[in-house]
This record gives C-alpha cells, structure tokens and sequence, in this order.
C-alpha cells in the first residue's frame, strides 16, 4: 500500500516536463487497477 501511494505523491509533484511522463502515468493507471483487482479478490 504504501510504495503505492509514494508513486502516487511523486507522480503529483510537480517536475520537468519529460516524454516518459505520459508513458509513467499511464503505468501507474495500470498498477492501481491491478492493485485495486487484487484488493476485490
């Protein structure tokens, strides 16, 4: 739980703008929906 919400918190902190960034958000999206699927079983 917690190293989830730490990728969170970096996630929301604001940075340079780099081309992995839309590529990281949308592996973050995919980790929580995995997580949250694990949280349902």
């Amino acid at each position: 739980m917690f190293p989830v919400c730490n990728l969170l918190t970096r996630a929301k902190e604001p940075g340079p703008a780099k081309p992995d960034s839309p590529r990281f958000s949308y592996v973050e999206l995919t980790l929580i929906r995995i997580f949250l699927e694990i949280l349902k079983k």
